[in-house]
């Protein structure tokens, strides 16, 4: 078993960004969870320094925002890794084509990435947070954590979507099994 780098992470969750039927890169998953989160943490950083301070309730409020998604998230992350495992368990006891075991390996490979990518995201988030109740320059990591804070929720959301269709192919899948075993009487 390798370590996990945050390198590895990063690389894992950006692999990520394809479209589900055909495999390719998605340029608007590029443009969406790296540029939008980038122009509101300009934009942020831009009123900072024209003298905007971020009251203090917002900034608590985001911080225990961020704190919430990044524990459900971690939620997330050890119910993929649960379910991975009891799909190994599985695999060999229920007869499905490779290419289904195959989308069902890469939908979990992908919710991990996705999952630990945002904890991580969700942890910088913070940090950047407390260091904004700082003054000078140090108020600019306001503007850094209100984009990663957008990039958090596109994240989550990602997560979220993808988990429904695990959900979703797991109980197509339990409507299968079902539809193959021969029907029991009940006696009486």
């Amino acid at each position: 078993m390798n370590k996990a780098s945050l390198a590895r992470i990063i690389t894992a969750h950006r692999r990520s960004y394809v479209h589900q039927a055909t495999g390719r890169r998605l340029v608007s998953d590029h443009l969406s969870f790296e540029l939008l989160p980038v122009l509101v943490a300009a934009g942020a950083v831009a009123l900072i320094l024209t003298g905007f301070d971020l009251p203090s309730q917002v900034r608590i409020g985001a911080l225990a925002l961020v704190g919430l998604t990044g524990a459900m998230l971690f939620a997330a992350f050890l119910f993929v890794s649960a379910t991975a495992h009891g799909v190994a368990a599985r695999m060999s006891q229920i007869d499905n084509s490779p290419r289904e075991w195959s989308q069902r390996r890469t939908l979990l490979g992908e919710m991990a990435a996705n999952s630990a990518y945002g904890v991580l995201v969700g942890s910088v988030a913070g940090v950047l947070f407390v260091v904004g109740s700082g003054s000078g320059w140090f108020a600019l990591a306001d503007g850094l954590a209100i984009g990663m804070g957008v990039h958090l929720a596109l994240v989550f959301a990602m997560v979220m979507k993808r988990l429904m269709a695990l959900t979703e192919g797991t109980l197509n899948e339990t409507l299968k099994i079902r539809e193959r075993e021969p029907e029991q009487e009940i006696a009486a």
